[in-house]
């Protein structure tokens, strides 16, 4: 009886489909051991079970897939710089922002930058363990290279950006101490998952803002959107935390699939609320600037000041004044005066005509 690759179920790992190989090849060496193909393809599911079982760990599938995210996310260009990076290579970057500081009498505090690098040599080293991390522990190091290189041409720059790596590298807890756990609770291994996504997100934030052209002209603002979202990455990453220390002893499908599904739903919305700020802030900022860009209204301000002069009562006070009256009345009884001479000198002629 011969037998086809596409009878080997394609997501089943490289040792289960070795040994349905073998099993199908002693069904054609011993014909009293052959094997309907109902039979086989229920040992295919029934091993990789068993697999799953005994070889629990994260999904590769799920790292590349963050991974790929990330690429599609960035500039093309940097993609070879990161790939090539490794942990050696920030430590030398670091040492010469040091010594470069010192010049300047300017010390940034690297040791800020200790936890999360500690964070990320853990977990590379306890997913070692399930699959290859060579390319995925590159585009962790990679970014953080890029970053202090860039932030160091100025001083404000750096001293956030550490900050920032502080507070990730406070918010992940020693991965080592949970690595046997991680072995034998494959949902709970999840996690590592979770905290790579996370990473890689927090460098498409900051590499948004030091990797555009001319963004010292930009930081104070692109910064403030960096912290809208970057708040919600770091509530993630303090919740799993919380998640590894209450779960470490008795860690169960449901309760870490539900404490993942709280924790996404948690992180969603408030991606969400921190669009909707920035849009809303964006907007205020938009109305702003047309405003002041916008031509003045010369029709309307003609109109308003017309009926400003039709309606103007200005000079009306001198009627009243005493002098004026004074005046006004003492005239007007010479003119009367002076009008009734002349008439009745104009009438008297008239009279003696008759």
């Amino acid at each position: 009886m011969g037998f086809s690759q596409g009878n080997i179920l394609p997501s089943v790992p490289w040792q289960v489909s070795a040994a349905i190989i073998a099993v199908k090849l002693s069904a054609d060496v011993h014909p009293t051991f052959q094997l309907i193909p109902l039979v086989l393809d229920f040992l295919v599911i029934k091993a990789t079970i068993f697999y799953l079982i005994i070889m629990p760990g994260p999904n590769p599938d799920s790292f590349k897939r963050a991974l790929d995210k990330f690429k599609a996310s960035i500039d093309p260009s940097l993609h070879k710089g990161f790939s090539v990076c490794s942990l050696q290579d920030v430590y030398s970057e670091i040492k010469g922002i040091q010594t470069t500081q010192a010049k300047k009498d300017e010390m940034p505090g690297m040791q800020r930058l200790q936890a999360f690098v500690e964070a990320m040599t853990q977990l590379g080293s306890v997913i070692e363990v399930f699959l290859n991390v060579h390319e995925i522990v590159c585009f962790v190091w990679g970014p953080i290279k890029f970053l202090l290189t860039v932030a160091n041409q100025h001083f404000k720059s750096l001293d956030k950006l550490l900050d920032a790596y502080s507070r990730i590298g406070d918010a992940i807890p020693g991965l080592l101490q949970y690595k046997t756990v991680f072995e034998n609770n494959d949902s709970l291994s999840t996690v590592l998952e979770d905290y790579y996504s996370d990473v890689l997100n927090f460098h498409l934030e900051a590499l948004r803002v030091f990797a555009r052209p001319k963004w010292r002209a930009l930081f104070n603002s692109a910064w403030t959107t960096f912290e809208a979202n970057f708040a919600p990455i770091l509530q993630s990453l303090n919740r799993r935390r919380e998640l590894l220390e209450s779960l470490k002893g008795t860690a169960s499908l449901y309760e870490i699939q539900r404490a993942r599904d709280d924790i996404k739903t948690v992180h969603d919305e408030q991606i969400r609320q921190a669009r909707i700020l920035e849009s809303q802030r964006n907007r205020l900022i938009m109305g702003e600037i047309k405003i002041k860009l916008q031509s003045p209204e010369y029709q309307l301000d003609q109109e308003q000041l017309s009926e400003s002069n039709d309606a103007n009562e200005s000079g009306e006070w001198m009627f009243t004044c005493p002098e004026f009256q004074c005046w006004y009345d003492s005239s007007l009884s010479v003119r009367m005066r002076h009008y009734r001479v002349n008439f009745s000198m104009s009438f008297q002629p008239s009279r003696e005509k008759f």
